[in-house]
């Protein structure tokens, strides 16, 4: 008997509705290799989401799935450890292990590999994001901001991941530093044929990068569309008020002319 197909469908889709420990409601649905960013205020609910999607937090009322792959179903009682979700994840502080150099961090997300691989496996990924031999073999304190995010990007795809979650993760380099790592983004993503979730609070950064935006406020899903969809149909006021829309006007809708 032949081995069963693989998915066709590698896509991300969400639906979540809670109230503790903080209101979040709504869904989306990210494609395999599109590049989805949240957007929206400090406490908007972004990181909560996303640690939905990681399997940091279990969700009081949802489903999570990834390529017809079930990651969370509250309804039946489906909630799959961090662990068993292969998820790449870059956090906004790097959390790289201070004693360990480049090497050996990335390594860390290779403990399911036999012992021989990881190190090899580890320096292929950091040569691929752009670090040197002598490089790889610093500790974080001796990297700048944009190589220990590097490391971190790195250590994220070296699990060979089937959903990247970025989160906040410009917000700590300077602005050279943040362009060089904008272009890192957009040559790895030709590679990445899985869905790609960014949170951040830069709509700049987002139009610049994403491919579609999510517009979240007070933990609830306000849009969702192309930044060109949603700087220019605007569902409410309030998304304008958070795309940064001015040019807004009271009127009396009295129906078609």
């Amino acid at each position: 008997m032949s081995a069963p197909a693989p998915p066709t469908d590698r896509a991300l889709t969400v639906e979540v509705e809670q109230t503790h420990p903080m209101p979040l409601r709504g869904g989306l649905r990210c494609e395999a290799g599109e590049l989805l960013a949240l957007v929206g205020p400090s406490g908007a609910g972004k990181t909560s989401l996303m640690r939905v999607l990681a399997g940091l937090m279990r969700p009081q009322r949802g489903r999570v799935t990834v390529g017809g792959e079930c990651w969370c179903d509250t309804g039946r009682g489906i909630f799959l450890r961090p662990q068993q979700r292969h998820v790449g994840v870059v956090f906004q502080n790097y959390a790289l292990m201070p004693h360990l150099d480049a090497a050996g961090n990335v390594a860390l997300s290779l403990l399911d590999r036999p012992r021989a691989e990881r190190l090899p496996r580890a320096r292929r990924w950091l040569d691929h994001v752009g670090l040197s031999a002598e490089q790889q073999a610093r500790r974080p304190a001796a990297l700048s901001g944009g190589q220990q995010q590097r490391v971190a990007v790195a250590r994220a795809l070296a699990r060979e991941p089937r959903l990247l979650l970025l989160d906040e993760p410009f917000s700590a380099v300077d602005q050279m530093s943040r362009q060089a790592l904008y272009r890192l983004l957009a040559d790895l993503r030709q590679d990445l044929a899985i869905p790609i979730v960014l949170v951040t609070h830069d709509l700049d950064e987002a139009r610049l990068l994403a491919d579609r935006l999510v517009v979240i406020d007070g933990g609830q899903v306000l849009q969702q569309g192309t930044p060109a969809q949603i700087h220019t149909q605007p569902r409410n006021a309030r998304v304008a008020d958070l795309v940064g829309i001015q040019n807004r006007f009271q009127g009396r809708w009295l129906g078609p002319a």
